[in-house]
């Protein structure tokens, strides 16, 4: 059984780590009763597919920026009526657009430079192009969403700008039962807000921390670059 699950979480290459948790996530998500997940950084879908193979069967909006990622996306969500996709740049910036540095392996695309640490250690985050993007407000977002009784959940995978969607949503963040954010260690982007200032950040926003999943790591010396955090609204 754990070899055939390994096998299934492969598939979706950035989460192979972090979802050999997948099943503790469901049970987080079925516990706090979610019933509609906003998925801001999406790339092709992959977060979203492991949800829907670990039984999550409600309502998703991924977000994602750049173009190749969203067209691969919305195929999917075309077969799934209760999945719908965007193409935007969430950011408390006050601009129409954004650009969006393309990474050669999508993944990795950030509206930051990549450092050397990452560059270095992970050859495929190198960007090749870039795309100018409708950005908007996480809070101008939500306002577009006004059913009271959605349980929501927030998850962020976005690259270095934790901090900025964050502080776009600081009216409505307090709408999410659950947020769930990749934390960096290390510096991978320039101007990156590391984990310890993100902590904060959410715990002053009445969030705490319910568990967290390893993820990117340099596997040549086992040292921990990211994980994800999930907390919880203890309003």
């Amino acid at each position: 059984m754990k070899n055939f699950i390994r096998k299934i979480i492969s598939k979706f290459s950035k989460y192979s780590i972090i979802y050999e948790n997948s099943f503790d996530l469901i049970k987080t998500i079925n516990f706090h009763q979610i019933d509609l997940i906003l998925d801001i950084g999406a790339s092709q879908g992959s977060y979203a597919k492991m949800l829907r193979r670990f039984g999550y069967k409600k309502e998703i909006i991924s977000i994602e920026p750049v173009n190749f990622s969203y067209k691969k996306l919305s195929k999917f969500c075309e077969k799934d009526q209760k999945w719908s996709a965007k193409r935007l740049i969430i950011s408390n910036q006050k601009k129409s657009k954004l650009t969006i540095n393309v990474s050669k392996d999508f993944d990795n695309s950030s509206i930051l430079n990549s450092t050397e640490l990452h560059k270095k250690n992970h050859i495929d985050s190198e960007f090749i192009d870039k795309e100018d993007v409708e950005c908007k407000s996480l809070d101008l977002l939500m306002s577009e969403y006004k059913n009271e009784k959605k349980n929501f959940m927030l998850k962020l995978d976005v690259q270095g700008s934790e901090a900025d969607v964050i502080e776009s949503g600081i009216n409505s963040l307090s709408k999410f039962k659950l947020v769930q954010i990749e934390l960096s260690l290390q510096k991978l982007y320039e101007n990156q807000i590391l984990w310890r200032d993100i902590v904060k950040l959410m715990y002053e926003k009445n969030f705490e921390v319910w568990t967290i999943f390893p993820g990117y790591k340099q596997k040549n010396k086992g040292q921990l670059y990211q994980f994800d955090a999930i907390f919880f609204n203890k309003s």
